[in-house]
């Protein structure tokens, strides 16, 4: 979270997965962003890109805020597309999120106790490298729902884990009305928020090029949502916008998305507390 004058801002970027972000070199990518004014970014890669990605970010001062990566559990044991080991090494003291997309082994039968008791491990293991876990609700996942995960990271009650609110994904499951409730139920377990334009009526039975949608496009009010959550809620995570299978040049996007927070980063606002500790009273 950022500061600007008495109100605070959240740490913002994109989750760099558009069609042409992910044609273009990194390199390219980094110093594009950080030419537009972007200081953070989420990133999902294949494991022979991750340390070139992390350098080319970090070589032009743009902070890796989140990782994506992939954990599959037969019940037994875990594996991820991207050695933890070498996630949390890269991403050690940074208190970046690394956000799990979680998947079950072909033939496996896993409980949520299980996958509790297994995430519990992660969770410890990710608290020693300064580092915060974050189950991604996906559609087609083995915690594919917004509730779902949300259980499961009660049942783990870590303050290491917790869960992302992907905005497309709920409405591709959900009723847009239900998302206050949802939410408000959730609010301490919300690590990482992402967002994207989207339309609006049953969303459940919209394609993704209407759930995804650059976030000046769209019918979807992200305006009261980010107050909500903001605001009324008072998360105080990062937020990254959802890019994947956009179709326009990576620049526009970039160009447009930055232009477009500067005018939804107000409804995240709220007064610092008077109260606060200085760094001095520490």
């Amino acid at each position: 979270m950022s500061a600007k004058g008495d109100e605070t801002i959240p740490e913002f970027g994109v989750k760099a997965n558009s069609d042409d972000m992910r044609q273009t070199p990194t390199t390219q990518l980094a110093s594009m962003m950080k030419e537009i004014g972007y200081t953070s970014v989420a990133i999902s890669c294949k494991p022979e890109q991750f340390d070139g990605m992390i350098k080319a970010y970090r070589d032009v001062g743009i902070r890796v805020g989140a990782v994506f990566v992939g954990w599959t559990t037969d019940g037994e044991s875990v594996s991820f597309n991207i050695p933890i080991n070498l996630v949390f090494d890269r991403l050690r003291d940074t208190g970046a999120i690394v956000m799990i997309h979680t998947h079950v082994a072909k033939g496996a039968r896993v409980t949520d106790q299980r996958i509790a008791e297994q995430l519990l491990q992660l969770a410890k293991q990710a608290e020693k490298a300064g580092v915060t876990i974050a189950i991604y609700p996906h559609v087609g996942n083995l915690l594919s729902t917004f509730e779902h995960a949300a259980r499961v990271a009660d049942a783990v009650d870590h303050p290491s884990l917790g869960v992302c609110f992907n905005l497309c994904h709920y409405l591709k499951q959900n009723d847009a009305k239900d998302l206050p409730s949802k939410l408000r139920a959730a609010k301490d377990r919300i690590k990482l928020v992402t967002i994207n334009g989207a339309g609006v009526g049953n969303t459940q039975s919209m394609g993704w090029s209407k759930l995804i949608q650059q976030i000046n496009q769209g019918e979807f009010d992200l305006r009261e949502l980010l107050e909500l959550i903001c605001v009324k809620l008072e998360f105080d995570g990062p937020i990254f916008v959802q890019c994947y299978n956009l179709k326009a040049p990576a620049r526009t996007i970039l160009q447009e998305t930055f232009k477009q927070w500067q005018c939804l980063k107000k409804h995240c606002r709220k007064p610092r507390h008077s109260t606060q500790r200085k760094p001095s009273d520490e």
